[in-house]
């Protein structure tokens, strides 16, 4: 806690004063001699600290240092996706303009319920011809 409230570059009555507890207890905690009440950690979380951090010791000090996870790559229908490459190529389209319409056609697809991203299914079928 000592080193939170040092990076917030604050003194204890400082701290002890934005947080609502005594300067007495934030010793205590910085110390380890109490556990970290709700409001403390809430006061620290509301400054900007990492309560993980602040409790475990795990993961970054900031907020601001934690790196969202990426996100998992979208399904893609291959089996679907072929086929309508396999189409537009039997349809004679020039190599240029195949992989935007692929990628058209099939977004056009899922949006229509024609299609679902899994494969999983059989879609609406509603539009199919």
């Amino acid at each position: 806690m000592k080193l939170a409230r040092e990076a917030l570059d604050l003194s204890r009555p400082a701290f002890a004063t934005k947080s609502g507890c005594s300067v007495r207890t934030l010793e205590n905690n910085e110390k380890g001699a109490n556990e970290p009440g709700a409001c403390l950690v809430a006061a620290f979380l509301a400054a900007g600290i990492n309560a993980n951090w602040l409790l475990t010791g795990d993961g970054p000090m900031l907020l601001k240092d934690l790196e969202p996870k990426p996100a998992p790559p979208p399904q893609i229908n291959v089996p679907a996706l072929s086929a309508i490459i396999e189409g537009l190529c039997k349809a004679g389209l020039p190599p240029a303009t195949l992989g935007p319409k692929a990628v058209r056609y099939y977004l056009d697809a899922l949006g229509e319920g024609l299609i679902t991203p899994t494969g999983i299914g059989e879609g609406d079928g509603q539009g199919a011809a």
